[in-house]
């Protein structure tokens, strides 16, 4: 009969489990190729159309493990996270990225296809695009 002995695994700090981010790398890499191929129109009938169009769910995988590795500290730190820095680094994080990257491509439609108007890029700044009467999804 086998036994059991403890792991042999190299402990890692618990910001990171290498797993896990292979894992949101692929479904970030997922969800990149099902947008070239969907929304770029790339979509052509090959062996692996069918496996392509089931990535859409890439996302709902990519912040589920994303959720779970930002739980980490906090299970960690039990009641010293202070949360008011925590949004604050978070916030510096990811809200220069999504204004540069709304800019980008709104102004980039707006020059390009002229399907979008200002008035829904400054709607997408202030996280409200449905607000307006003319959105199209």
């Amino acid at each position: 009969m086998a036994t059991f002995t403890k792991s042999a695994r190299v402990d890692l700090p618990m910001d990171e489990i290498p797993e896990i981010t292979a894992m949101r790398g692929y479904a970030s890499i997922g969800v990149v190729i099902f947008h070239l191929f969907v929304i770029g129109g790339l979509v052509i009938p090959t062996l692996y159309s069918s496996m392509i169009l089931s990535w859409n769910s890439g996302v709902d995988f990519f912040f589920v493990l994303s959720g779970f590795l930002l739980s980490i500290p906090f299970i960690a730190r039990a009641g010293k996270q202070n949360l008011r820095n925590y949004y604050l680094k978070r916030v510096f994080r990811i809200l220069p990225v999504y204004y540069l990257s709304v800019l980008v491509v709104g102004v980039g439609f707006l020059l390009v296809y002229g399907n979008v108007t200002v008035q829904q890029i400054v709607a997408n700044l202030f996280f409200r695009p449905k607000l307006l009467p003319f959105y199209v999804q």
